[in-house]
């Protein structure tokens, strides 16, 4: 795991966060940024086998990465557990 990621992952959660959470939201925000890295690398569009012009999938990864992220962290601001 990425120390910058679990840091903060750290700083969006209550002190007393089970280990589990901290390592989910770490894990998320890691293909986030991975997935925008990518993105930044080799352009918005890519082209397809066809050579085809077409979205780049690391938005959609993106996307549901940070999903995952608000998701986790309303849970936690509404003091449920997550599971």
């Amino acid at each position: 795991m990425n120390l910058k990621n679990i840091e903060d992952a750290k700083k969006n959660l209550p002190a007393n966060s089970p280990k589990i959470t901290i390592e989910l939201l770490s894990s998320q925000i890691g293909i986030a940024r991975e997935a925008r890295d990518r993105i930044e690398r080799e352009g918005i569009v890519v082209r397809d086998m066809r050579g085809s012009v077409m979205p780049h999938p690391a938005i959609k990864i993106e996307q549901d990465a940070l999903k995952c992220v608000k998701l986790l962290l309303e849970k936690k601001k509404k003091g449920r557990s997550i599971r």
